[in-house]
This record gives structure tokens, sequence and C-alpha cells, in this order.
């Protein structure tokens, strides 16, 4: 019997996109429901997966036969990069066809170096799959939307979501398996970790340096040996600069603490693949028009695609992180970029941080893609809501709003059940209330 579908947000991207081209990419990590929805979504199915499945495909297509896709449409094409000429195969299908709709791809990478193919400009969309949010776990009541805020609405709201549920949701993750439960309910976030040290990363770092086949081979075992241990050692680093600044030297310091194990460019090609994978994706600084002379921060904060991976990494459980408040800090605010992404992606904007080197910074950026744009801070706890909410307000003096404008609202994300908008203008919102 299959497992009753949940809604995502990215249902109706994916419907709207079907409707203008011919082929729409669904990209993001694995396991956070891109296949799931390609079939909610889809006629029929082609299952890039497995070896006997990649030769037959890879087979055909040698033989320039296209029989396999054949499917009623949208046929959805599952972890399609496994064969890189099926892009150009589905794109000249698609100029064929010359219909919408044709087809659904998704890939839980991007193709591996080396491996190029033609642009899909006119008849592919793509957007990115992350996660589930609070909201779409069902555990954020969805009271206060983004979009009333830029709106100008006030807030007014009482989240049921406790601390305790959110350390829950932190060290769970937004995983679908591990959320709607099924067949993946006992599969974890150390379980995802260990299959990217052990397998992925050999797979997508130096695929020609590693066959497949030769798993026994003496140098293969010493190479996917050591890409485990950098890797392992590299995900720890991460974790532990969560939410943070650290050059890639600190990285690679910390990552060579015991002994040398990786070079600076190796080490920039490790974090380059599991930004192809999907696993971090860093936080950019914003560039505004500035009235003040000092500079601002250019480097990207830390951040994996789920919170639950720098749990993971670290070997925190929920019982560690209540006892930490510090750290339960960075873990918050990385659950709230999550979310904060998937809400932007659905109302059309984007997300950055800002900062000098002054010292004065501000966590969330949001732009819309008409250019409005919002200011956050996020607060775990009630305590230090008065200095965030001065810290906003400074915000107004230190950009240039002549060329910017002034910021639409200015928010503080918190951890508290209650919401409520400020003498001050400053609204507080609960992460348990939030949804697009």
């Amino acid at each position: 019997m299959k497992n009753e579908y949940w809604p995502r947000l990215v249902d109706s991207t994916l419907e709207n996109k079907l409707e203008g081209v011919g082929a729409v990419l669904i990209e993001g990590p694995k396991w956070c429901g891109k296949t799931t929805t390609g079939e909610e979504h889809s006629n029929s199915t082609l299952m890039v997966k497995g070896k006997p499945s990649i030769r037959r495909i890879t087979g055909l297509i040698d033989l320039e036969s296209t029989a396999f896709l054949d499917g009623a449409p949208p046929m959805l094409v599952d972890e399609w990069q496994n064969v890189p000429d099926l892009w150009d195969v589905i794109r000249c299908e698609v100029d064929e066809r010359n219909e919408p709709g044709q087809f659904i791809l998704t890939g839980s990478a991007c193709p591996p170096l080396g491996e190029t193919v033609h642009s899909g400009a006119g008849r592919f969309a793509s957007f990115r799959m992350r996660t589930m949010t609070l909201f779409e776990s069902r555990e954020s009541n969805g009271s206060v939307s983004l979009r009333s805020l830029f709106d100008g609405c006030r807030v007014d709201c009482m989240a049921d979501l406790t601390t305790e549920g959110l350390v829950s949701a932190i060290v769970r993750g937004g995983w679908p398996g591990r959320v709607c439960g099924g067949t993946g309910k006992a599969y974890t976030a150390a379980d995802y970790l260990e299959m990217i040290a052990s397998k992925d990363m050999s797979k997508y770092l130096y695929r020609s340096l590693v066959d497949d086949d030769d798993e026994d081979d003496d140098a293969s075992g010493v190479y996917r040996q050591n890409v485990y241990d950098v890797t392992s050692r590299l995900l720890q680093s991460i974790a532990r600069n969560l939410g943070t600044s650290a050059s890639v030297a600190s990285i690679e310091s910390d990552v060579n603490s015991k002994k040398e194990l990786v070079s600076t460019p190796t080490l920039n090609k490790y974090i380059a693949t599991l930004e192809r994978m999907y696993i971090i994706e860093n936080l950019e600084a914003w560039n505004p028009h500035i009235r003040s002379r000092t500079r601002l921060a250019k480097t990207p904060k830390w951040h994996f695609s789920d919170p639950s991976l720098a749990a993971a990494a670290l070997k925190l459980n929920e019982k560690k992180l209540l006892n930490d408040l510090n750290a339960l800090g960075f873990f918050f605010e990385s659950l709230c970029l999550r979310d904060i992404r998937v809400y932007l992606d659905s109302i059309g904007g984007r997300v950055s941080y800002i900062a000098n080197n002054n010292g004065y910074e501000v966590d969330l950026i949001l732009e819309l893609d008409d250019g409005r744009w919002a200011a956050i801070e996020v607060k775990l706890g009630s305590l230090e809501y008065d200095k965030a909410a001065d810290n906003l307000l400074k915000l107004k003096d230190f950009v240039d709003t002549k060329r910017v404008g002034e910021p639409v609202f200015l928010a503080i994300l918190t951890g508290m059940p209650d919401g409520y908008t400020r003498k001050d203008g400053v609204h507080v919102v609960p992460i348990g209330c939030l949804r697009d």
C-alpha cells in the first residue's frame, strides 16, 4: 500500500513549470523527497539506478534508440545524472515533441567533473528542493505567512511547538522518510553521512580514479579509506563551525589537526563536491549600498542543507543539545535558515546575511524578486529580544535606503511560543507559526 503523500511547497512550482517548458529538473540532496514528489506529478517512471539499468540505458543511447522514453508524459527520469548523456537525449526529444510537460528529471548531484552537457535553455526549467520545513512536517501551525509580513501585516499568534519539539526536529531533520514514516523511518542522518563518506564521495570526487568494479584492488582500497577519513573530518569541522564565516584555511587546519590528510587544492575539491551533492549550502553575504565606510563581510557562513547533518557529524542527540544552549543557538539558526530558504523559494526571493568589520551583524536579509527586502534576527529565547530589536533598527541607518529602499519589515525569529508586534514595530515571530 502506497504511503500518504504529504504536500510540499514545491508542488505548485513544479506544476507551473510543467505548463511552460518541455522538461523540469528537480535538484537537491538525496532523500529530500524529489522522487516521491516527481512520482506524484508524473504518469510514468524511468529509474536510472543500479548497474543493470545504467548499462541498459547507456547501450540504447549508443544504438540511438529512445524507446525507453516512450512512457506517458510527464515521465519521471530519476537520478538522470548517472547517465549524463540522457540530458541531450531528452533535450532532443523535447524539441521533437514540441509540447510542454513531457519530462520531470531528478538529481541528487550535478554531473561528475569533466562530464558536461549542453544548455537546456528554452526546453528545461529547474528548481532546488530541500528537506521538509516545519510547516510541511506539520509542526508549524502556519498562522503567520512570510508573504503577509511583506504585505505589512502585524503579528498576533501562538505556537504549539515546544523547545523540546524544536530540538527533536533539529536532530531528526526534515527528511520525509523520518517525518512521514514508512520504510525510511529508521534511516538517520548519521546513516546518511556514513553513506556520503564511504560511497558517494568516492563516486563523485574523482570518478576516473576509482572503478566501482575494482573495490578489492589495494590501491583503490587505500584511496577509499583516505576519502572516508578526509570526508568524515571535513564534515565534523564544518559542523563545529556551523553558522560562522570560518576561512577554508581554518577548516583545513582542523581537518589536518591530527595528521596531514589533505592539501588546500584537494580540500577545495572536497568542499565543491559536497556542494554539488547539496550536502552543504552556505549562506552568502549581502552587499547593498551602505552609508558607512566600514568594510562589509564577503565570506559565506557554513551551513548544511539540513541541520540534522551537523548534529550527526558531531554525534549530538537531543539531550546533549538541550544541555548546551550556546551550541543549540547555532543549530536553531540553521533550522530557521532552511525553512526561510524554502519559504522564499515559494514566493520568489533569496536570503543572505550582513556584517561589517566593526562587529555589526544581522542574521538574515530577505530579498524578494520585486526588490522589497526585510531583516531578521534569530533568537532561540526571549532574553535577547530588546538587544536584537535595537540591532535591527540600526540597520536603517547603516544601509543607504535611498538606493535600496526601506526594509519592509524587521523581525525576530524565535523558538518561544508567543508571537506579537512590539511597540517599536519589530515583529516577534515563532518559527512554529511561520509558513510561506
